[in-house]
């Protein structure tokens, strides 16, 4: 799993609480409305209704409250789940691959630097050699 793929986990859940607080500001909303309906309060919604059209308000928007009720309960259920799958699911299986792919980068760059290192003792070694070799020429 890839950083992006995480990260757009992590959005899919941030979009699912925008949909309930989208739902639950709606249900206000509703509730606000129906209170009016229901204490004969004109509205700009309901200025132009009949009596029978501010009947079938109150029923849709009855209708609607409870369907609203049963969303914001569905969100809730679905936000709780996602937040337990990627707290003791998803999050440590990332950290877990992507702590190892460190290790293993680090390890493979570590590895790199001794086998420099050993080059260049090498080098100077053999630098010393050729030199201490025309010395002894000289001689």
């Amino acid at each position: 799993m890839d950083v992006n793929a995480m990260y757009e986990a992590l959005q899919g859940r941030e979009g699912i609480m925008k949909r309930q607080i989208a739902s639950e500001s709606k249900k206000r909303t509703d509730t606000a409305e129906l209170a009016k309906l229901k204490d004969g309060k004109k509205t700009m919604k309901s200025l132009f209704k009949s009596k029978a059209g501010k009947e079938q308000s109150v029923l849709n928007l009855e209708a609607a409250m409870e369907g609203a009720d049963q969303e914001i309960a569905d969100y809730k259920k679905l936000i709780t789940f996602l937040t337990i799958y990627h707290g003791q699911s998803s999050i440590p299986a990332f950290k877990a691959a992507k702590s190892g792919m460190y290790l293993k980068t680090l390890n493979s760059f570590c590895v790199k630097e001794i086998s420099n290192a050993h080059a260049s003792a090498l080098l100077y070694h053999s630098m010393l050699d050729i030199g201490g070799a025309k010395d002894e020429a000289k001689e």
